[in-house]
């Protein structure tokens, strides 16, 4: 087969050796050896000079590479000079890096989870073609040589999880060597869990990165102030560093910035103040910013200078008391976050200006008392989710402006009634209000009900009568939206409206609700498929034979 082009062997697990009459095809252009168990490689696999991909990942029992590999005279004579692909991840045993030397047209080369590989050859800096570089995983990796500097095609660099690499190599020379050696190209610099990392890279050699992850870093105590020089730079995650206790005030700068991500980034009390010239800036691309669990942020930053955010996220920020009224600029945010904020006493008025909001989560806000009129102009408003909130008494009157919400959680509220213009709410799917424990009526005009089922038992013995007072009593009050109903361990809760116009219900929890006394209209879901009573003592005789 002289004249193969393509041959793969992956996943041959038994495969140990290859035979040595493979340098004979000098027309291979593909190669895979990966998930084999091959050991080593003949000396003759270097006579595969049209060879342009070679995987070698998940080679676990591999460990050398052919010594020509390194042979001095390569650089006259290389003799992979047409190898683009490189693949030796998960090459587990590999301890040697191979000298890069005979192989100047790689593009891509991958050594992630290398975990014995303890260094990168230093001939790397030949590479002038390559663009991908993977080192994830390389936890014996100690520092990278200087003459990665000088990989001017990079675009894309991944060191998560290197865990022992404290700084990466800074540019030396004068201005001319440093242009000719800068990592100019670059677009993605990963350094996701390096968690010894100590020193933020010399970002000035890297003027095109888009996308700088940090995640995990969490000794790195400062960002490099020439962040803000990278004026192309659309995604910055610092998820996870918890030693950083400050933006400089430079991110200001980052005029292409779409995501921010300070998650976990406990010691960041606030952003950075816009003085002097950067006032006038704005990252008006920014559409997501992230400050889940930073638990010391106690100021919210002024939106006026991120007016086009679509994602705002403060979960967790226990310090956290109130929102900056200019949040109201953001008028197209979507998603709003605030799940156990704990000390968030109130919603700003400025918030029914946000008209695409579709998600408000309030849950575990342990402070908040009230949600603010303002919420019901949202008519975009899909779910409000307000569970938990324990000192939550009330709710707005009129929700009726809220014509996209399809659900509502005021499970483990204050509440003791729901106001009547839930009727109103057109697409509302689902309710919840679990173990509410001051709930009495679902929703407030039961109270009526309640009243008329008591004079229904004092009145009249007569099964006629009854029924005409029922009909008295039986308002219908919930959207025929509505599928599921939840209303367990509510143990004041004495009568619920007319279920009867949530003609599509198919779920209604009501165990554990003591005091209840009846479910009118109960016996005209049809499509109810699930119905929990189990604990409701003190429903009337009335209410088990319309059941029947």
């Amino acid at each position: 087969m002289p004249h193969l082009q393509i041959l793969n062997f992956g996943g041959c697990h038994k495969m140990t050796e290859l035979h040595p009459t493979m340098g004979h095809l000098k027309s291979l252009i593909n190669l895979s050896l990966s998930h084999t168990a091959l050991k080593k490689l003949p000396d003759e696999f270097c006579q595969l000079t049209s060879l342009e991909i070679l995987n070698l990942s998940g080679c676990y029992q591999l460990t050398t590479l052919p010594k020509k590999l390194g042979d001095s005279r390569a650089v006259e004579q290389p003799l992979l000079e047409k190898l683009k692909v490189l693949y030796l991840n998960d090459c587990s045993k590999l301890t040697m890096c191979p000298d890069f030397t005979s192989m100047p047209s790689l593009e891509t080369l991958d050594c992630g989870y290398c975990e014995k590989m303890s260094e990168l050859h230093s001939s790397i800096g030949h590479l002038k073609s390559l663009t991908y570089l993977s080192l994830k995983h390389r936890k014996s990796l100690r520092e990278l040589p200087q003459e990665v500097c000088r990989l001017s095609s990079l675009k894309k660099l991944d060191l998560t999880h290197c865990s022992q690499i404290i700084s990466l190599p800074s540019q030396q020379g004068d201005s001319k060597s440093l242009k000719e050696n800068s990592l100019e190209n670059l677009e993605v610099l990963k350094l996701r869990y390096c968690k010894n990392l100590r020193l933020c890279p010399d970002l000035m050699s890297m003027p095109h990165l888009k996308k700088l992850q940090f995640n995990g870093c969490k000794q790195m105590v400062e960002l490099h102030p020439f962040i803000g020089r990278l004026k192309g730079l659309t995604n910055l995650q610092l998820r996870g560093c918890e030693s950083l206790k400050e933006l400089p005030e430079e991110v200001w700068q980052l005029t292409s910035l779409k995501e921010l991500d300070l998650t976990n980034c406990y010691n960041i009390a606030a952003l950075p103040s816009q003085l002097g010239v950067l006032k006038s800036l704005t990252l008006d691309k920014l559409k997501v910013l992230n400050f889940c669990n930073c638990k010391n942020l106690t100021m919210c930053p002024d939106f006026s200078s991120i007016p086009h955010l679509k994602t705002l996220d403060f979960e967790k920020c226990v310090k956290l008391s109130e929102l900056h009224p200019s949040i109201g600029h953001l008028k197209r945010l979507t998603h709003l976050s605030l799940k156990k904020c704990k000390s968030l006493r109130g919603l700003p008025g400025s918030m029914g200006q946000m008209k695409q909001l579709k998600s408000l989560i309030l849950k575990g806000c342990h402070s908040l008392k009230e949600i603010h009129d303002c919420v019901c102009s949202l008519f975009n408003l899909e779910v409000l989710d307000a569970g938990g909130c324990k000192c939550l008494a009330s709710l707005p009157t009129f929700l009726g402006n809220m014509k996209s919400l399809w659900r509502l959680n005021l499970s483990l509220t204050a509440i003791e009634e729901l106001p009547d213009s839930i009727v109103s709410l057109q697409k509302l799917k689902v309710l919840s209000v679990i173990r509410c424990k001051r709930l009495k009526f679902l929703p407030a005009s039961a109270t009526v009900g309640s009243l008329m089922l008591l004079k229904s038992h004092v009145v009249s013995s007569s099964g006629d009568e009854k029924s005409s007072e029922r009909q008295h009593y039986s308002f219908p009050q919930f959207p025929p939206s509505l599928t599921k109903l939840y209303a367990q361990d509510c143990h004041q809760l004495e009568m619920i409206a007319d279920v009867s116009n949530a003609g599509g219900l198919q779920k209604l929890d009501l165990e554990n609700c003591r005091k209840l006394v009846d479910v009118p209209g109960i016996e005209k879901l049809k499509r109810l498929v699930k119905l929990v009573l189990g604990g409701c003592r003190s429903l009337h005789d009335s209410f088990q034979e319309r059941l029947q």
